[in-house]
């Protein structure tokens, strides 16, 4: 009778535990949010930009990012970090803050997450993505003439356009 009893509890333990598989979850990887802001431009002079990203609808002006410029004629490759973690929203670029810098040339701003492409615009349909202050105006040859003495210096805001290429 033992006998019987133990090979019985014996068969239930092994059924019973082929019907508990546990489903195993699967993780995606969060998303780390490490912005990067890279564009390709002439700055003759030494020069600096900034950049001010938007969270949560608003533009956090109180934590830009800076980058100091070294004057060349040549084309540069300029990288801004955006600081880890942060889900910027948009961006808006003080492209200069050198009053001799009258002329620049940008061939491509670049955004990129995580080393994932975001967004990539070239100089011919920058327009469609960015709004351009009263301090820059975009020339027939592409390149971008500087006004300083204005209310705001030179500088573009990312429009609707730019914020739907953040929200994909």
């Amino acid at each position: 009778m033992k006998k019987i009893v133990l090979v019985a509890l014996a068969s239930l333990s092994l059924f019973s535990c082929g019907k508990e598989k546990k489903s195993e979850e699967v993780k995606q990887p969060e998303k780390v949010n490490k912005f990067v802001v890279k564009m390709n431009a002439v700055y003759q002079e030494d020069d600096s930009l900034s950049i001010v990203y938007k969270v949560d609808t608003y533009f956090q002006y109180e934590k830009a990012v800076s980058l100091k410029v070294k004057g060349s004629p040549e084309l540069q490759n300029l990288s801004v970090d955006l600081p880890v973690g942060v889900a910027a929203e948009n961006l808006q670029i003080t492209m200069s803050t050198n009053k001799n810098q009258k002329k620049l040339t940008v061939n491509n701003i670049q955004i990129l997450n995580d080393n994932k492409e975001v967004f990539n615009v070239t100089n011919q349909v920058i327009t469609d993505y960015f709004d351009f202050n009263p301090g820059i105006v975009l020339e027939a040859d592409r390149s971008f003439t500087l006004k300083f003495g204005g209310e705001y210096p030179p500088g573009l805001t990312g429009n609707q356009n730019l914020e739907g290429e953040f929200l994909k």
